[in-house]
């Protein structure tokens, strides 16, 4: 499926925020952006930031949407997508042992004195 946006790699600064239900001591607080990596297809890119779409619709729609503000930005790489030719596969037809095959032709026993004797 083609699309006419870039497909990007995005490093960004995150805000920490560990959660509300622990507890810290001021000193030990976390007191540093998360460092994140997003993938996804650059819907806009201007002053104010960017916007990374991860999916894309076969009507060409997107989902999955992440705003980065631009002072968060870290590093912004525009990647080339490849298709790959599907490998071949050989198939191999092998043939079951005559037994089996005999085995699996056999009635089904009606009684159980009959399923013991398999």
């Amino acid at each position: 499926m083609a699309t006419k946006y870039p497909f990007v790699h995005v490093v960004w600064n995150d805000a920490n925020s560990p959660g509300a239900a622990l507890a810290y001591e001021p000193e030990d607080a976390p007191h540093a952006p998360v460092v994140v990596e997003t993938w996804g297809f650059a819907l806009k890119h201007d002053e104010a930031g960017v916007t990374v779409a991860n999916e894309l619709f076969e009507d060409g729609r997107y989902r999955g949407l992440t705003f980065i503000p631009a002072p968060m930005l870290v590093e912004l790489t525009r990647m080339t997508l490849h298709v790959r030719k599907p490998k071949r596969i050989k198939v191999v037809e092998v043939s079951a042992p005559v037994s089996s095959v005999e085995r699996l032709q056999a009635p089904i026993p009606q009684n159980t004195a009959d399923r013991c004797q398999l």
